[in-house]
């Protein structure tokens, strides 16, 4: 299966990019967004939905995130069996896992095995400061547009969590070296 986000091929640092994608309206202020990841301009061809809580920590933190869940916030119902490996190095955040994220719908015997045979590997470099920027952007967007009853994946994200994420992003930035 081909993939046009990896990085093979192209220089050592994509851009990174989130935005919300209106996917309901049930109401006077009452509608949904789905929050996407963007590689250059391309969102990430993938059916979960992010979680934004882990995305914003992975922005400071080394390590496995979950970022893409099941809509009630757990990887695993979605049957995420790994989730984005992140690293931090310099000023570059490095991203490795693999897509789909989920595992449901690989058959066989071994639905690990049947996901890791017709699942691609994906790799990402991403300038810190720039993700920084574009992730606090598209928050300050929402948190400017977006309606007070506003929801978003995964279940119990509200409008009122946007300004709290964009407190943490600020932390994060002024922590930088």
């Amino acid at each position: 299966m081909e993939n046009d986000c990896t990085t093979e091929g192209q220089s050592d640092a994509q851009k990174f990019g989130l935005r919300f994608d209106r996917i309901a309206e049930v109401g006077p202020d009452r509608e949904f967004y789905r929050p996407r990841i963007l590689v250059d301009g391309v969102p990430i061809p993938e059916k979960l939905p992010v979680d934004l809580w882990r995305l914003v920590r992975s922005l400071s933190e080394s390590g496995p995130h979950a970022l893409f869940c099941c809509g009630c916030g757990d990887a695993g119902c979605a049957g995420v069996i790994d989730g984005v490996e992140v690293s931090h190095r310099h000023a570059d955040i490095q991203w490795r896992y693999r897509l789909p994220q989920s595992a449901d719908g690989f058959d066989g015997d071994d639905p690990c095995e049947a996901w890791l045979s017709g699942s691609t590997e994906v790799r990402h470099a991403f300038d810190r400061r720039q993700a920084l920027w574009a992730v606090f952007e598209a928050l300050r967007e929402a948190d400017q547009t977006h309606g007070r009853l506003a929801g978003y994946p995964p279940q119990g994200f509200e409008r009122h969590h946007i300004g709290e994420l964009l407190g943490a992003v600020d932390k994060i930035f002024k922590e930088q070296p």
